[in-house]
């Protein structure tokens, strides 16, 4: 993972959102954009403990965003294709992504829950369709009505922030020894390769250039 200079505050959440991203694309390939980043977003924050593992922390900024309602609005967000969830606000969607997932699975008192993997299992391969996650919305939760669903999410929102209840799901974990990872300067010659790797791809070369040679981290195992 390379970061540009001064970023290492964000190494450990910005690795999680990637690795997140791996374990979903093999797990749910082709889901929609909105469960893909909102689910990345949820397990992020993911937080090892002596004898557990806690999913759901709250990450801050897009979470009091969502507080505030500062949120793409429900039908907008699961409809949205690809390219129409990242060239609107990025906070806006990043944060009604994350708080649709953190309520369904930690909100209701639970209620919803045991039905995500379900709605996440139905919605593999339908990236492309806009109106996939509302059917299999209606399917899976025949009991949660559209009218006034933007309501309830905002209620959720606003008591895992403004209570300050976290909410999280606990698992039991048993840790494993393994080496601590460790953050050093990147070779400039393997950044300098990756830069032009990258700008060689389609549509990259329109876009800012990465960090320069000699600026970032690598993190390894």
């Amino acid at each position: 993972l390379v970061m540009p200079e001064g970023s290492t505050d964000d190494i450990i959440d910005t690795a999680a959102h990637e690795v997140a991203h791996r374990f979903i694309g093999e797990a749910l390939p082709g889901v929609p954009v909105w469960l893909n980043e909102g689910f990345a977003t949820y397990l992020e924050t993911v937080s090892v403990e002596q004898d557990a593992v806690k999913f759901g922390i709250r990450p801050i900024a897009v979470a009091s965003l969502a507080a505030a309602n500062q949120v793409m609005p429900f039908r907008e967000l699961v409809s949205a294709r690809h390219e129409d969830f990242h060239r609107a606000s990025v906070s806006r969607s990043y944060a009604g992504a994350w708080v649709v997932v953190h309520w369904l699975l930690n909100g209701e008192g639970g209620a919803l829950n045991g039905r995500f993997i379900k709605l996440a299992m139905a919605l593999r391969g339908t990236e492309r369709d806009p109106t996939a996650s509302l059917k299999a919305f209606a399917a899976v939760f025949p009991d949660v009505p559209l009218e006034g669903i933007d309501a309830r999410i905002a209620a959720h929102a606003y008591k895992v922030m403004g209570s300050g209840a976290q909410a999280v799901l606990q698992r039991p974990f048993k840790r494993q020894e393994r080496p601590a990872p460790r953050v050093e300067p990147a070779d400039p010659e393997v950044v300098k390769t990756v830069c032009q790797r990258l700008m060689e791809q389609p549509g990259i070369g329109k876009m800012a250039t990465g960090p320069q040679p000699g600026k970032g981290a690598v993190v390894g195992g």
